[in-house]
């Protein structure tokens, strides 16, 4: 059985309008905190997460985050990622205000009555040479070292798609989305659904990063393989941050992994360029 990749989009989460906040519903807890009061925020948290994962803002000390998380929950399977700015559900404007250098963190923690158990695992993605000036790898290359990397992977959980749910963040950096996909799918492994997306960052394209509570990562994927508890099933919500414009073009060249259009066809069928 193949598996499915939905972009959720790690680098938002859909949570309220920033204030130093928890809210519960069954098993899970949410909470949005500052790197200034996490500490206090998670001294007052009465909660046994089996799985926590986390939205951290990229002004703030990512490793202090993980590490003050970490000590709170010492038993937890921990997944954090930098973003650039976070979603909100009741607030005027889609998006939570991420002007300047915004200092908000959000957490999400599932107890035992919803995820039975998590497992995380950090798979290479070899994209140094994408940030890199020197020589590209061929596609059929970096498809190989992608697969064979997936291939090693030591997965304990069981894999059943009824129950099991691979939530994967990526360095955002590493622009090895699609790459990865296409690996797992060569691979053959892990017939389950993959859900997730990237870390994101400053802006200035220089880091993202994402986490276990013990170490960040670069150029990694990281995989939380999530078993659901008994009589508990789930379901994914996707949906794409876009509208539709009456501009039409056909892509001719493009760099997959520098992510540039360089030709397109127009409505003429012309060749043009994107800045022409």
């Amino acid at each position: 059985m193949a598996s499915a990749f939905y972009s959720t989009d790690s680098t938002m989460s859909f949570l309220s309008r920033f204030r130093a906040s928890t809210s519960r519903t069954g098993g899970v807890l949410s909470v949005i905190t500052s790197a200034r009061e996490l500490n206090k925020t998670l001294s007052t948290l009465s909660f046994d997460p089996v799985y926590l994962t986390g939205f951290v803002s990229p002004h703030v000390d990512f490793d202090q985050v993980a590490r003050s998380v970490a000590a709170r929950f010492p038993t937890a399977k921990i997944s954090l990622c930098t973003t650039s700015g976070e979603l909100c559900s009741s607030n005027d404007s889609l998006y939570c205000a991420a002007d300047n250098q915004w200092d908000r963190i959000v957490l999400a923690l599932f107890d035992a009555s919803v995820i039975q158990s998590a497992e995380i695992v950090h798979i290479p993605l070899h994209s140094e040479d994408i940030r890199g000036t020197g020589k590209r790898l061929s596609m059929r290359e970096r498809i190989a070292r992608l697969t064979d990397s997936i291939k090693r992977t030591q997965v304990s959980t069981p894999i059943d798609h009824r129950d099991t749910l691979a939530y994967v963040t990526f360095d955002g950096l590493s622009a090895s989305e699609s790459f990865f996909m296409e690996a797992l799918y060569e691979s053959g492994r892990f017939p389950c659904l993959f859900v997730g997306g990237s870390a994101g960052g400053k802006g200035d394209f220089k880091k993202t990063l994402i986490h276990d509570g013990k170490r960040s990562y670069e150029n990694h994927a990281q995989v939380v393989f999530l078993k659901s508890a008994k009589n508990v099933r789930f379901g994914v919500f996707k949906s794409q941050n876009f509208e539709a414009t009456p501009l039409s073009l056909s892509v001719l060249t493009a760099s997959l992994e520098e992510r540039y259009i360089s030709q397109v066809v127009n409505a003429r069928g012309e060749i043009a360029t994107m800045v022409a």
